[in-house]
């Protein structure tokens, strides 16, 4: 919804689903209906084998794509063991309604990313 607003009223916004959050058992089990895949296919990672999965995800060792993946890894592992939890007064005053919890819209996340490569997708979290 931001990404199509020509101005922002915020310069800073902290999005968090809060204290309802769904654990992410509850969201991967959502990703797995949303494409229609099962089995196990994750599991817990320490950031010292970023590395090695970024390149699998590439497939070739030393490319720029493993390094921004790995990159990306690194950021999001750090922000998950802050632990914060934010308030949404903003989003909920720029966008002026509650946003769905994440669970309810994986399915358009999957639907709406098919077809985009995952170095592209994780270029617009950085932007």
């Amino acid at each position: 919804m931001f990404a199509l607003k020509p101005k922002l009223a915020f310069d800073t916004y902290h999005v968090s689903a809060g204290s309802q959050a769904p654990a992410i058992g509850q969201i991967i089990g959502a990703i797995d209906e949303a494409t229609g895949i099962s089995g196990k296919r994750y599991s817990i990672r320490a950031p010292r084998h970023f590395r090695r999965i970024a390149c699998d995800v590439v497939a070739r060792k030393n490319s720029g794509a493993a390094r921004l993946i790995e990159h990306v890894r690194g950021i999001h592992a750090g922000f998950a063991n802050l632990d914060y939890q934010f308030y949404n007064r903003r989003l909920r005053e720029e966008i002026g309604f509650e946003q769905l919890p994440f669970i309810d819209s994986v399915s358009e996340c999957v639907r709406t990313s098919r077809g985009i490569g995952i170095v592209e997708q994780i270029r617009w979290d950085l932007k």
